[in-house]
């Protein structure tokens, strides 16, 4: 299991894009334990939609109690130790490129064919980059708030036991799961490792 310290060097974390892979890793992350300080679900209603629900579902613990559902991929960037791209193949280096890094920031993408090569500005200016990508695919969370009560008012919070059915759900995939990981530093190749082993999955290392 990844120890504390492996955990304080990446967190806080944040998501930006919210597909299938994204939903999945922002549960699976905060369920275990890491802090998940943004959430940049995309542009769209039903993704955004999405990400207030999940946000609601993880708000009554600790290490999502402060998540903020963003207006943009900067917004969400700002103030996160490390950032994860879950965002289309093709999208990686554009969106990546588009925003202003830290040295020393920490920023992942998902993608098992790309390799560093969408991130290769990045490290040029300190950045650590790195991929995460697992090597199974994900279903897509869908998580459903209570019914309109019957006196016309707001529609209720995420019923308990819709949460806990995706919690176990995340739960199980990810032990099912190994991701290839590739680093831009032999530090943070390990530190991914741990990540993985934490949140149940196993690990085996790409080199760049």
């Amino acid at each position: 299991m990844a120890d504390r310290r492996e955990i304080r060097t990446i967190q806080p974390v944040a998501i930006i894009g919210l597909g299938a892979l994204g939903r999945n890793l922002s549960v699976a992350l905060v369920e275990h334990g890491y802090r998940l300080s943004a959430i940049y679900p995309g542009r769209t209603k039903r993704s955004r939609d999405a990400a207030a629900l999940i946000c609601a579902a993880l708000g009554g613990r600790k290490a999502a109690e402060r998540v903020r559902l963003c207006d943009s991929p900067q917004e969400a960037a700002n103030g996160a130790r490390t950032v994860f791209l879950t965002v289309p193949d093709d999208s990686i280096k554009r969106l990546a490129s588009s925003l202003t890094w830290n040295p020393g920031q920490v920023v992942l993408h998902c993608s098992g064919s790309a390799g560093l090569a969408p991130l290769q500005d990045l490290v040029t200016q300190g950045v650590l980059c790195g991929c995460f990508h697992p090597l199974n695919t994900f279903p897509r969370l869908e998580l459903q708030r209570e019914p309109h009560s019957p006196d016309g008012g707001s529609r209720g919070d995420v019923p308990a036991a819709s949460i806990a059915q995706v919690l176990e759900a995340v739960t199980t995939r990810f032990k099912e799961t190994t991701f290839a990981i590739t680093a831009s530093d032999s530090e943070l190749s390990a530190v991914l490792a741990g990540a993985a082993e934490r949140i149940g999955a196993g690990s085996i290392n790409v080199p760049a």
